[in-house]
């Protein structure tokens, strides 16, 4: 009982010639480009203020004698990522 060998491509109707993948994105204007960028740049810079600003209240370790002002320390420390201003004041240095 000798069963048939099919040949790999023999019974397949894209056996031609195949033609090139389908581009990830289609052609964007420039303008369009340029806010996208201007944008991920805006979020990023944005997100970095926000993790190395000083946003969060410290807790207090008395709350009886809570002092008149609150507190407040970056997500990151400073010394880990400088925020966007001490970063900026550095260039000139550099």
């Amino acid at each position: 009982m000798d069963e048939p060998t099919v040949q790999p491509g023999a019974d397949d109707d894209r056996a031609g010639p195949r033609r090139p993948p389908a581009p990830l994105r289609g052609v964007i204007a420039p303008e369009a480009g340029f806010l996208w960028g201007a944008s991920c740049l805006a979020l990023v810079l944005g997100a970095w203020y926000l993790v190395t600003s000083p946003l969060v209240p410290v807790p207090q370790a008395d709350v009886a004698e809570a002092p008149a002002e609150r507190a407040y320390a970056p997500l990151v420390s400073p010394v880990m990522l400088p925020g966007p201003g001490a970063v900026f004041e550095a260039v000139p240095e550099v």
